[in-house]
Parts: C-alpha cells; sequence; structure tokens
C-alpha cells in the first residue's frame, strides 16, 4: 500500500529534476537524495498528467489539501516556472484536463491556467524560445488554440453553474 509519504516523494522528483518544484515543497524530494535514476526527459512529465488526473486526484488530493502539499500536484499542470520545461508541462495540461470531462479539480487548474499561462505567454514561449521546426510550432500552437477555445464549453458542460468565472464563456 503506497503511504502519503512515499507518494509525495514520488511526486517531487520529476518535478524537482526540471526546476518545477515550488521552493516551499522542496523538502518532499526525498528520492532524488537516496536514488541515482535520473528522469529522461520532460515527456515524463507529460505522460504522469493523466495519471495523475485518474488516479491520483481522485484518491489522494483530500489527503495532499490536508498536510498543504496540494501545490505538488499543481506543479504538473500549472507550473510557476517559466522554464522551457514549464511553458511545455502548461501547454500540454490544456489538453490533458479535457480529455475527460472535467471535475472541480480541472476546472479549477484550468482557472488557474488562463491567469498565469496566458495566451500571448504561450505564443512568445511557442515560436520564440522552442528550438523545434516551423510546422511542429504550428502543430503545438493550433492544438493549443483548439483546446483553449473548446474549454469553455467542456467545463460548463461538465460543471453547468460551478463554472470559475475564468473559464466563463463571454
Amino acid at each position: 500500500m503506497l503511504d502519503p509519504e512515499h507518494l509525495t516523494s514520488l511526486l517531487a522528483a520529476p518535478l524537482a529534476h526540471y526546476g518545477l518544484l515550488p521552493s516551499s515543497l522542496s523538502k518532499l524530494n526525498t528520492l532524488a537524495k537516496n536514488s541515482t535514476h535520473s528522469v529522461a526527459s520532460i515527456q515524463l512529465i507529460l505522460t504522469f498528467q493523466r495519471t495523475i488526473l485518474q488516479h491520483v486526484v481522485q484518491t489522494w488530493l483530500p489527503s495532499l489539501e490536508e498536510q498543504g502539499y496540494a501545490g505538488l500536484l499543481d506543479g504538473y499542470f500549472c507550473p510557476s516556472s517559466k522554464l522551457e520545461e514549464g511553458g511545455l508541462v502548461a501547454i500540454h495540461a490544456y489538453t490533458t484536463l479535457l480529455l475527460l470531462p472535467p471535475k472541480q479539480y480541472e476546472a479549477a487548474m484550468l482557472a488557474r491556467l488562463v491567469k498565469e499561462w496566458p495566451m500571448d505567454v504561450l505564443h512568445a514561449f511557442i515560436f520564440e524560445h522552442q528550438e523545434m521546426e516551423d510546422n511542429q510550432k504550428a502543430i503545438l500552437w493550433e492544438g493549443l488554440v483548439k483546446a483553449v477555445f473548446g474549454c469553455p464549453g467542456k467545463v460548463f458542460n461538465a460543471l453547468a453553474n460551478q463554472t470559475p468565472k475564468e473559464l466563463e464563456d463571454k
């Protein structure tokens, strides 16, 4: 059985590796100190997003909130870091958070993304800072625009009158 201490250390290690772990939660990064394993790619965090939504949020969110560690999950969807990895996480979070009908947690993360990672910041991130081919940039941007503009409708359909004001279709 997974205990809360082990879960938090498992969640903290990949975020710490990419500089996405909030400094207030750095004490949770106990695995990195005891392990020689390295995190291979930012793709690992992007893969974790869906698993976290389907399993960790459903089971562990109340416990993490009670301990003051809910910010650990936030790093996988709305990182405070403006590093390159943070931008990739935010871009992919828009799509991941809308894969399934959103619930309260997903809606709250989407509302934070809208405020903390607005479209102009993400546009600059994709087109000015990414070392990828122009066609890859266009595909990434189109996917992001589609997710962002589909967001208000999907959240409203799933949550009706509980839609965060940041996501209301105006």
